[in-house]
């Protein structure tokens, strides 16, 4: 991922001589890098000097040697970080394929598993100090088969969410526009003020008297209200009970 100032964020697995990382690891990558970049975006976007990031995800082959970052997923990063003409993180064809791939099986790995593998992971959770899954564990209902399907239902609602808008008509450079992956970066705000707190950030940032900065501004204010519809529809299904 890049971004403004110039700067590079990776995932990658430690070296294992025992083997390479398995397809479904690799596709875990490309999502924790979508999340990681969503939670960025609002961190600069929130700081007492508010900076909306502008860049790209990529996916593929590279090697690091502390800052030193080199190989093709680099050179695709820095080649198309700067199309955006707005406050966009966008998501490359391979790393949005990956993605996509990493949430659609885990969904229907999450909605096959037996009950009981349900409630050991949940046990394990809580045992290795999450505590949320403890007070879950605590709950009255727990143990019971309506409270276990529950815990599905949530489960598969969170890997609904939408960490990326997908299909976005990104503009882009020359006046063009590209149906693209965009990270949304409202979807950890918890609350519709939350999220109009963050918005109203990055209009406090994108003013100026320039027509390039004006185009910027109404680009982002224009995803961000449709990122806002899709964090605010997110919300309101975890509270419903019902599969995404």
């Amino acid at each position: 991922m890049q971004g403004k100032p110039l700067a590079y964020c990776h995932t990658s697995y430690e070296p294992n001589p025992k083997g390479v990382p398995s397809d479904r690891q690799l596709n875990l990558l490309a999502s924790v890098a979508c999340e990681s970049a969503g939670t960025l975006a609002a961190l600069f976007i929130d700081d007492d000097t508010p900076l909306p990031l502008r860049g790209c995800i990529s996916f593929g082959c590279h090697l690091c040697e502390g800052n030193f970052l080199i190989g093709p997923a680099v050179d695709e990063a820095a080649e198309y970080m700067k199309e955006p003409e707005g406050g966009f993180i966008w998501v490359l064809p391979l790393a949005e394929e990956r993605h996509k791939r990493f949430l659609d099986r885990s969904l229907a790995m999450v909605q096959g598993l037996p009950d009981e593998t349900l409630k050991a992971a949940l046990k394990l959770a809580a045992e290795r100090g999450a505590t949320d899954a403890s007070k879950l564990i605590e709950h009255p209902a727990s143990g019971t088969d309506k409270y276990t399907e529950a815990l599905r239902q949530v489960f598969a609602q969170m890997l609904a969410a939408p960490t990326v808008i997908e299909g976005y008509p990104m503009p882009i450079k020359r006046g063009a526009s590209i149906d693209a992956a965009v990270v949304n970066p409202l979807l950890g705000a918890k609350t519709g003020e939350e999220r109009r707190k963050l918005i109203g950030r990055y209009e406090q940032f994108l003013q100026g008297n320039r027509i390039d900065i004006w185009m910027k501004r109404q680009n982002t204010l224009k995803f961000l209200a449709i990122a806002d519809q899709a964090a605010a529809k997110f919300r309101s299904a975890l509270e419903s009970g019902n599969y995404p």
